[in-house]
């Protein structure tokens, strides 16, 4: 990442890597655009309002988005 986002511009950001991931972490978003987990965690709430966002806890989870 090169730069600072704006909260859109780093939402939309969020949402094109998991249309290209098959999963992603809250650690992992981050890390990748400077900002505290707790910002990350409301971008995917505010995300998970528009698009099919699932999230999974434990050892194998994480964020995806759920085919339509």
């Amino acid at each position: 990442m090169t730069g600072k986002f704006s909260t859109f511009e780093r939402r939309i950001e969020i949402l094109l890597l998991l249309m290209k991931s098959e999963k992603v972490t809250l650690s992992e978003l981050s890390k990748e655009y400077s900002v505290h987990k707790n910002t990350v965690y409301n971008d995917i709430t505010f995300l998970g309002r528009y698009a099919p966002i699932r999230v999974k806890s434990g050892v194998n989870g994480g964020i995806f988005l759920m085919e339509a």
